[in-house]
């Protein structure tokens, strides 16, 4: 049985750098009761985030270190930095010593679980949005802007390779290859198979073949693999994005082009 993390003390006070080179800090208020320990899963302890924000690691007597940081930012409606957290807290966060809960804190209602990671970003986000408003608004136009960029970029390199690729090149291809060390090894050689087995096929019917045999091949294929998934039950979310991305590939080297919506009619995933 694996050991369960230790978790810290109900009152400890966690200080932790932000990543503009201040200091934020932490509480843990309480530890689950015997309901809440089976629903949420027992090694955790409610922390809230404070709303203090110093130059320098404070020290257990700095004033403000109680104060609960609420949140305002972006979509957020006012409501306290207050999650379920799970394990003793990472490197970086230094125990500065125990302030022990008030009673209105041990009245505080938790209905969220996260990870420490969010109770430190939230006080410099929240800093930002209160005194840099503008800042912040312009930074995250440029970031929209640059990613909206990057992914016509990313859509105008993945066109040009459809319009190019060849059954050929994809007689060499390593399916899947992102599924490696993701996806158990059984379903993942037989898909792989499957993909090489339809690229074999389409080959040997060549491009200019009658457009329902090549279309054939790809129900054929989608079908068993609606068979492997039944068997394994292998292909979430970022599988079934990645096959559909395959067979993408291989119906445009086919020259057949965007069969997606066929594709979507037949497959089970």
């Amino acid at each position: 049985m694996a050991r369960k993390t230790k978790l810290p003390n109900v009152g400890d006070v966690f200080s932790f750098k932000l990543d503009d080179g201040r200091f934020g800090a932490c509480r843990v208020i309480r530890a689950p009761n015997k309901r809440e320990a089976a629903f949420w899963g027992g090694n955790v302890v409610v922390v809230v985030g404070s709303a203090w924000i110093g130059a320098d690691s404070p020290s257990i007597d700095t004033q403000g270190l109680s104060k609960i940081l609420h949140l305002t930012h972006h979509s957020h409606t006012g409501h306290p930095v207050i999650l379920w957290i799970g394990g003793s807290p990472p490197k970086g966060f230094k125990l500065i010593g125990n302030i022990e809960p008030s009673i209105n804190d041990k009245k505080l209602k938790c209905n969220a679980i996260g990870d420490w990671d969010s109770i430190q970003y939230q006080p410099l986000m929240q800093w930002r949005w209160d005194n840099e408003l503008d800042l912040v608004l312009a930074e995250e136009r440029a970031q929209d802007e640059a990613d909206d960029h990057d992914l016509l970029a990313a859509n105008n390199d993945r066109q040009s390779y459809l319009a190019s690729v060849t059954l050929d090149d994809l007689s060499k291809r390593r399916f899947l290859s992102s599924w490696t060390g993701f996806v158990e090894a059984e379903p993942m050689k037989l898909a792989r198979k499957l993909l090489r087995e339809t690229v074999n096929q389409l080959s040997n019917l060549g491009v200019r073949s009658q457009r329902k045999s090549r279309v054939q091949v790809f129900k054929d294929c989608v079908v068993a693999l609606n068979d492997l998934d039944r068997l394994h039950r292998f292909i979430e979310t970022e599988e079934r994005e990645d096959l559909c991305e395959e067979l993408e590939v291989i119906a445009y080297a086919c020259r057949l082009g965007d069969i997606g919506n066929q594709i979507d009619e037949w497959r089970d995933w």
